[in-house]
């Protein structure tokens, strides 16, 4: 759609193309006790880019186990002729954080920076990650998919530093949410409540 602009004299033509609201549905990392987990967004990025970061938070800050979702994947080539999967990828930490160690934990990682400041434009403070599909409000048209369980990380060596979330570990296996199988890493807080939230959001190319 082209619309005319006149500024100091001088129309100006823009080009708005004005994508369709989605809505879907999430769960937010703030715990029933006032704590955290860490949540993470990747957008179109390296598989193994995600699987260094998670590394590096294991080794700087004793994080230890990661539920890791994917919206999508695609196997390109890059300019050396090597092929890499990259996706959309977001991550559900299990360990239980304050809302200030989230933030200074995501100056460490490589993810969307418009998600890094999401409490910033929300009244609470917290982080939202999608769980549910993409539907065009009013039901017509087509959806994305809601994102599915791509794998459990766990770094074995070393002791956990943190106590770690039955609530989050509920997401990761019941199988309303994703069904998956989260090893026994002890510590749990026996806390199970999650919230979740209905939102709109936009397209995206994968996700």
């Amino acid at each position: 759609m082209l619309k005319r602009l006149r500024l100091f004299g001088r129309e100006l033509e823009l080009l708005a193309d004005k994508a369709p609201d989605l809505i879907t549905e999430g769960i937010t990392n703030e715990l029933e006790d006032g704590y955290y987990v860490l949540f993470i967004d990747y957008d179109d990025v390296d598989y193994f880019r995600v699987l260094r970061d998670l590394r590096h938070l294991n080794i700087v800050f004793g994080l230890c186990s990661f539920g890791m979702l994917c919206n999508g994947e695609s196997v390109n080539v890059n300019r050396n002729c090597e092929s890499l999967l990259t996706g959309n990828y977001n991550v559900i930490g299990l360990d239980k954080l304050t809302y200030w160690q989230v933030r200074d934990i995501l100056c460490h990682v490589r993810c969307d920076e418009q998600f890094k400041d999401m409490p910033k434009f929300y009244s609470r403070r917290n982080w939202v990650l999608r769980t549910g599909p993409k539907v065009p409000q009013g039901g017509s048209g087509g959806f994305r998919k809601a994102p599915v369980l791509k794998e459990i990380i766990h770094f074995p060596d070393g002791m956990c530093r943190y106590e770690h979330s039955s609530a989050m570990r509920d997401v990761l296996e019941q199988e309303g949410w994703f069904g998956g199988k989260v090893p026994d890493i002890g510590r749990w807080d026996g806390l199970h409540e999650v919230e979740t939230c209905g939102y709109a959001t936009r397209k995206k190319v994968m996700g």
